[in-house]
């Protein structure tokens, strides 16, 4: 939900302007937080219950959201700086499927 919430706010081409600036970020800030507020404590639960190391148990799931909030704003990024590779569609061999004589 963290980086579905990142991707929305980088990735749409958003007016000019403070007003649609804040309603980009704290929108983003409404859907992280509460997913952080419920995922953080599973996640630590989850790690204790396997036996992990107390550091590891509460570190782990933040290392792991900070990850996902990277990789969002590193596609982001690639996009609006057109690193990103074009997607093409193969080209037409004239061969169609499904077609019957």
């Amino acid at each position: 939900m963290a980086a579905a919430a990142v991707m929305v706010a980088s990735l749409v081409k958003w007016p000019p302007g403070p007003g649609w600036s804040l309603a980009r970020w704290s929108g983003a800030a409404v859907a992280i937080v509460p997913a952080v507020a419920v995922s953080y404590p599973r996640a630590v639960l989850l790690l204790v219950g396997y036996g992990e190391p107390t550091a590891a148990a509460y570190l782990g799931p933040v290392a792991l959201m900070v990850f996902w909030v990277m990789s969002a704003m590193a596609f982001a990024a690639t996009r609006s700086s057109g690193q990103a590779r074009q997607h093409r569609r193969p080209e037409d061999s004239g061969a169609r499927s499904g077609g019957g004589d």
